[in-house]
């Protein structure tokens, strides 16, 4: 019988994919907070990413905020070329999340802070609704078709 979906359940994939997304995060963020820092003469420090009390302090809090925001185009472009479907952007960058949370969990604690849970869900929402943006773009573009004549 056959199947309408075009979609094959690849769990090898799928855990790749994840991991890739994963790495793409952690990387581009610490990225973004080494130019954030760096522009603003500020001590760089691994505590930014994996610390949620660094979002408590506003002050010292702003630049992981911001790298965090640019974080989401990266990751959205991430979700574009790695992912490419929109009807996956929301599973992968919510698995993204949670896997940020647990590794936040086991660096420093459980997030007690409001600002922590805010900035990731943001982060979350705005990643997903670019990475669908960008995925139905590329998925809604036309198909070039062309005839080749043969001379034969």
């Amino acid at each position: 019988m056959a199947s309408f979906r075009s979609y094959v359940w690849d769990p090898i994939l799928l855990v790749s994919q994840m991991i890739t997304m994963q790495c793409l995060f952690y990387v581009s963020l610490g990225l973004w907070l080494y130019v954030i820092d760096s522009v603003m003469g500020l001590e760089k420090s691994i505590h930014q990413i994996l610390d949620h009390v660094e979002i408590a302090d506003f002050n010292n809090g702003r630049p992981t905020m911001l790298a965090s925001s640019l974080n989401c185009l990266t990751s959205a472009i991430g979700l574009r070329i790695i992912i490419g479907r929109s009807k996956q952007c929301f599973d992968f960058t919510s698995t993204l999340y949670f896997f940020h949370m647990i590794i936040t969990w086991i660096y420093s604690g459980i997030p007690t802070h409001w600002g922590w849970w805010v900035l990731n869900a943001m982060c979350l929402a705005l990643t997903t609704v670019l990475g669908e943006f960008l995925c139905m773009r590329a998925e809604m573009s036309a198909i070039p078709v062309t005839f080749a004549l043969s001379n034969h």
